[in-house]
């Protein structure tokens, strides 16, 4: 069976590169460090040190900045049948999610005030740390949607070309058959000139 058959690979593989591995590999080997006997010492609580204090910030706003990206593209595809008006809200939001986030992140990463112990020592502001997590799967969820949305509406821009063109041909074909024929069926010349006159 070749790989080119199998429908959903390409968005399977493209979800896989730009959402899973960046984003679940890196915690999942931190976790994994936890089982050999070398690491486990070493590895206590490391997946809620490395993103404690938000660090899956940088993910989202990573993310947010492709989507934005997206979001301009599908302005430009013709076929788009989301208003603009509605992208331009969505790169806003988009826009404010990144400038949320580098503030959250600035803020986590300051020193705690003297005499604050925090409940967890390895998140000093459990709000930002939900928060972060909240905005990982929201921008999943929309960067996701965005790029299905320019695949399909390029796609569908890239089918009407082809028709267009197809078309084009095909207009150009029946009118040299017409000539064709035309001066093939005419004897006089008068009667060829009027022939080509009727095919324009």
């Amino acid at each position: 069976m070749e790989f080119t058959n199998i429908k959903w690979l390409p968005t399977f593989g493209w979800w896989a590169i730009n959402i899973l591995i960046p984003v679940a590999s890196p915690v999942f080997f931190l976790w994994a460090f936890g089982f050999p006997r070398s690491t486990a010492p070493l590895a206590s609580n490391n997946v809620i040190k490395s993103i404690g204090k938000g660090e899956l910030l940088w993910a989202v706003m990573g993310m947010a900045a492709a989507t934005c990206s997206d979001l301009i593209a599908l302005l430009g595809v013709s076929t788009v049948a989301v208003g603009k008006d509605f992208i331009w809200i969505a790169f806003g939001l988009h826009i404010f999610l990144i400038v949320i986030s580098v503030v959250a992140v600035g803020l986590n990463s300051l020193d705690l005030p003297a005499g604050y112990t925090p409940p967890n020592p390895h998140i000093p502001d459990k709000r930002i740390f939900v928060m972060s997590l909240a905005a990982l799967i929201l921008v999943s969820v929309t960067y996701s949607a965005t790029h299905a949305t320019l695949t399909d509406q390029e796609a569908a821009n890239e089918k009407i070309k082809v028709e267009a063109q197809k078309k084009t041909v095909a207009d150009k074909q029946a009118i040299i058959d017409r000539i064709e024929k035309c001066l093939a069926n005419t004897n006089a010349k008068s009667g060829g000139k009027n022939c080509l006159k009727e095919t324009k």
